[in-house]
């Protein structure tokens, strides 16, 4: 196996598995034909015929393009079946299903909610339907391994579609999730906890009784069964911010270091027992005990994706051992790499297939006699700095964010966790699975501590806000360039243009600027946030950020998950104002995390419950590269009301005349006390729909003065409020309006065309088409 046969192998399936739109099956099975016969017709005349010319053209041209037509085919039909399986015929609110279940995975409690894994037992109605993903709001218990008897209400996965932040959609293709959705009743329990996934949470739930709550025994949870629900979004804060989140889930690290120790331990074996080498050969036993302590170990983490993907790198990587085969480590690589894109070719859709594939082909590099010899403690040095360069361009792409403090973190952290944490939290796993949790209990303990000290230095170097900086996604030029750059620099020596391949690097790092407007104009993005509203308007040369989407205190909020990746990825480098309508969590549940990216002046009705804040009133104006602001509600000396003191904002360009009102939740009542006093300010050609679109706002007459050529609904997908309500839509239609709904169509972005005189919408969701959506 040669690694460009992988390679072409790779192009293909990335042609197939990125591509927007699926090709028909009946044209992929003839496309499949063809493959096999230019096949066998390749190889046919290259053999008979290969002192020609043309046949060594067929070997370096015909071949690598047939190869490569393989692997975009075989990625197409296992994509249509990634699909296939999904819930079909659904309504869009979702349906309901009696179901027998198992709980595959261990159970997450956040607030009031636990969200569960299952595996659905198969049916005619569901179809193939058989990996999901719900939510459970009762007082219950469920613990991993359980098999339930339930009713669910379920739909196909549907996620927020944004410039930036987290693709629920590519996710659940990346892991053959078919359906999400919510219990809806509770039947019988059919079996106990059982299983793999029973013995996990045992497990965890001891380490939870033998060491006190803190951030040290999660992440000893963590390593040992793949646990990481204790750890709080501020806890990946600090691992993201020196760069070591690879050492905390359990990743191919942890379970290359499991193979090396059965191997040890096997070699060990030998040495003390030397005839045993008379029947079984030490390298083959090395390879197969280390081969059953990886697979172990992976089933005991839960088996997710990268612990098969790295089980599946290790299989191919020991299988020329077994079979007594000798390989280079770029064939072992190779045969690793196609075995996994085999198994799974969505396996590109994972962020961590490609920065553990990339990190492997660089330490292959690195130790792999294309460097000189160095001391060691400078071998080590020199492979941390080339890791976090090398993979620094992988990391923009698909996180947003590289850490300064990450090469010398690691320096002290990979050993530290390697070399002592993992194998003391290994021996202490061996210990509980052995009902011997007297003598597991110092064993945690001293984990514990070395995870304190390594803590506190981590935490001294690696400040989130200092060390963490973010990069808007790069341009696919500046992608390639960093790429060549990347491979320039890993060179051997004597290479030319080695020495200046980091200027290649360069492009990637510029700061994106946003898109130009021209002055007088204004840009309005209304973010894709589910049931709750941010949309940011952009003039010349100032922002205004309009609520920060929703949130709640302990649970996940849009404004860490969405507003802030999403303006970094539109270049927004600060917020010339903050306005939140009100202090409901659905408008300022992510003001914390936007406050934390920009430093920002808020405006608010609610300046009672937003700290560091000035009050929005009504007949505020300023004027922004020709572009006019007013506040035209809530007046001064009102009480605040919640929703009915949101503030409305009305944007007016001086030059074409276009316009957008943001009523925030106002409803009727408030609609009809504007309409007495400020009809005239009240007409807007763009208009937010107050309240998400309820029956109870965007009243016939309120519509009619505002007269909106468009208006743009801030509402989740398949929302449980049933937002936008029909009546509502039938009096937008009735004014003439045209209609755009967030949840159906992902973050829309509202500009005026001057030279035709009306709004252009362009949506998120389809400008960026893919199959998976």
């Amino acid at each position: 196996m040669r690694i460009q046969h992988a390679i072409y192998v790779l192009i293909g399936i990335c042609v197939g598995i990125f591509q927007r739109h699926l090709p028909a099956i009946s044209l992929l099975y003839g496309l499949a034909g063809l493959t096999l016969i230019c096949v066998f017709v390749s190889a046919f005349f290259s053999r008979r015929y290969a002192v020609l010319p043309l046949a060594k053209h067929t070997q370096a041209w015909v071949m690598p393009a047939v190869v490569a037509l393989g692997g975009f085919v075989y990625a197409s039909l296992c994509a249509h079946a990634v699909m296939g399986d999904r819930l079909q015929g659904a309504p869009a609110n979702g349906a309901e299903f009696e179901v027998n279940a198992t709980i595959v995975d261990l159970p997450k409690r956040i607030e009031r909610q636990t969200r569960l894994s299952l595996r659905l037992e198969a049916s005619a109605e569901l179809g193939g339907v058989r990996n999901v993903r719900v939510g459970f709001y009762g007082d219950t218990r469920l613990r991993a391994g359980e098999r339930w008897q339930m009713r669910l209400k379920l739909r196909r996965p549907h996620g927020e579609v944004n410039p930036g932040g987290f693709d629920f959609e590519r996710a659940a293709a990346a892991n053959q999730i078919d359906a999400v959705g919510y219990i809806v009743k509770l039947g019988p329990r059919l079996h106990a906890a059982q299983g793999i996934a029973a013995l996990r949470e045992r497990l965890s739930d001891q380490i939870a009784e033998a060491l006190p709550e803190s951030l040290e025994r999660a992440l000893l949870q963590a390593l040992s069964v793949g646990d990481t629900r204790a750890l709080s979004d501020a806890d990946w804060d600090l691992m993201r911010a020196s760069g070591i989140t690879h050492l905390i889930a359990i990743s191919g690290l942890h379970v290359t270091l499991l193979a090396t120790f059965g191997a040890g331990i096997a070699y060990g074996f030998c040495w003390l027992f030397p005839k045993i080498t008379r029947h079984l050969p030490r390298p083959q036993l090395c390879a197969a005990v280390g081969l059953v302590c990886a697979t172990g170990y992976a089933l005991l983490a839960g088996f997710g994706v990268p612990a098969q993907r790295t089980l599946l790198m290790l299989a191919a990587l020991l299988l020329g051992i077994l079979l007594k085969r000798v390989q280079t480590l770029w064939q072992g690589f190779a045969l690793a790499l196609l075995a996994v894109l085999l198994v799974d070719p969505t396996v590109v859709l994972s962020p961590g297939a490609w920065l553990s594939f990339s990190a492997v082909a660089l330490l292959i590099i690195v130790f792999g006699q294309r460097f000189p010899k160095l001391h060691w403690w400078r071998e080590l040095v020199a492979a941390q700095l080339l890791m976090t360069l090398g993979l620094l361009p992988l990391s923009l792409v698909f996180f947003g964010q590289a850490s300064l403090a990450a090469p010398f973190a690691n320096l002290i952290a990979v050993p530290l966790v390697s070399l002592v944490i993992v194998p003391l939290v290994l021996a202490a796993t061996v210990l509980l699975l052995c009902a011997q949790a007297a003598l597991a209990a110092p064993l945690l303990k001293l984990a514990a501590a070395f995870w304190h000290w390594l803590l506190a230095l981590l935490t001294s170097i690696s400040t989130p806000a200092v060390m963490t900086h973010y990069f808007a996604p790069p341009s696919a030029l500046a992608l390639v360039l960093a790429i060549v750059g990347v491979l320039l620099l890993f060179s051997p020596r004597g290479v030319a243009l080695r020495h200046y391949a980091w200027l290649l690097l360069l492009p990637m790092l510029i700061p994106k600027t946003p898109d130009p407007i021209a002055a007088g104009a204004f840009r309005l993005t209304l973010f894709d946030v589910g049931q709750g509203l941010s949309a940011l308007v952009q003039t010349t040369h100032h922002t205004l950020l309009f609520d920060a989407g929703p949130g709640n205190p302990e649970g996940s909020n849009a404004g860490e998950s969405i507003v802030v990746p999403s303006l970094r990825a539109l270049g927004i480098k600060q917020l010339d104002l903050l306005m939140l309508s009100h202090a409901d969590q659905d408008h300022a549940g992510g003001l914390a995390a936007v406050r934390r990216a920009f430093a920002s002046p808020v405006s608010t009705s609610a300046v009672s419950k937003i700290s560091e804040s000035t009050a929005c009133v009504a007949g505020q104006k300023w004027q922004w590269d020709g572009v006019e602001f007013t506040v035209l509600h809530p007046n001064s000396g009102l009480p605040y009301l919640a929703n009915q003191s949101s503030c409305v904002l009305k944007i007016q360009s001086q030059t074409s005349g276009a316009s957008a009102l943001l009523p925030g939740d106002i409803d009727a009542v408030i609609e009809s006390r504007l309409l007495r006093t400020q009809t005239q300010e009240l007409s807007a050609s763009l208009l937010v729909s107050p309240h998400h679109g309820s029956a109870g706002s965007s009243s016939a007459e309120f519509l009619a003065a505002v007269k909106p050529s468009v208006v743009l609904y801030p509402s989740g997908y398949a929302n449980r409020f049933d937002f936008p309500r029909a009546v509502t839509r039938d009096r937008v239609r009735a004014v003439g309006a045209q209609e755009h709904i967030t949840g159906d169509q992902g973050a829309l972005r509202a500009e005026f065309d001057a030279a035709q005189g009306r709004w252009q919408v362009r949506s998120q969701r389809l400008a960026d088409e893919r199959w998976w959506r």
